[in-house]
């Protein structure tokens, strides 16, 4: 941890997840129900346990980058939501703050009415948006296209829920496709081919040498194709540069 204060809470929250998820369930409730009230303090930790998963989505909770999605997947847990969804929830939020898709704070009277932005907003406000968070874990037994339609259906213009669904089925889900609907195999490109997996290659298909790509980003899904087109243009346009010739001697100027 990189500071005190985060290691403290670190220890807390720790110690309250193992208590409402080991010792309450498997020891105490068993010998009377009054100690489910064991809970009622152990909920204190809830915004201690948001802060932790808050500083693992940007990557600042622990120096080592597996470490870190580790933690923040087993935070996650505790806090009762999929990591990834939570993850890419929050970065779409800070990418679109303060514009239409992320502006539920504000009442805008020519677009809707008090009386139906109200209700909605309340809802969202006292508990509306943990709990959808927390139903999105039964989306992990559905094939991508069914996050596609479900993205399509809650398609607006004032919710990020389509980019973000359409960002988890393209990156989480079948991880090594370089395609939209395609296994874990190779795409075949003008140079060479991007082979599934973090590992990607480059060399000519008549059978040069392949060399890998190292980079520190692993590229999942449709990415792996995005990362080709922009290689084989980076590698075109190098190839046709012109190139300057030397000056001979005795030659005029």
């Amino acid at each position: 941890m990189r500071n005190p204060l985060t290691a403290v809470a670190a220890a807390i929250v720790a110690g309250g997840l193992v208590l409402q998820l080991l010792f309450v369930p498997l020891l105490l409730l068993v010998r009377g129900a009054w100690w489910g009230l064991v809970l009622v303090p152990v909920a204190a930790t809830t915004m201690p346990l948001w802060s932790l998963v808050h500083e693992a989505i940007h990557g600042t909770l622990s120096a080592d980058r597996r470490w870190n999605d580790r933690c923040g997947r087993a935070l996650a847990v505790g806090y009762g939501a999929p990591f990834v969804l939570l993850k890419g929830g929050h970065l779409l939020h800070h990418r679109y703050s303060r514009t239409r898709k992320e502006r539920t704070e504000v009442f805008d009277p020519t677009r809707t009415t008090r009386t139906r932005a109200a209700p909605l907003y309340y809802v969202r406000l006292l508990g509306g948006l943990y709990l959808s968070e927390a139903a999105s874990v039964l989306l992990a037994v559905l094939p991508r296209r069914a996050w596609y339609r479900l993205a399509a259906r809650w398609d607006s213009p004032d919710t990020v829920t389509r980019e973000l669904l359409e960002r988890v089925a393209a990156r989480q889900l079948r991880r090594g496709c370089a395609g939209t609907n395609c296994g874990p195999r190779s795409t075949p490109t003008a140079t060479g081919s991007i082979s599934a997996g973090s590992r990607r290659w480059r060399g000519s298909s008549a059978g040069r040498s392949r060399r890998p790509i190292r980079r520190s980003v692993r590229l999942t899904g449709e990415r792996h194709a995005f990362c080709a087109r922009g290689h084989l243009r980076r590698r075109r346009a190098v190839q046709n540069r012109p190139r300057r010739r030397s000056p001979t001697i005795g030659a005029p100027p």
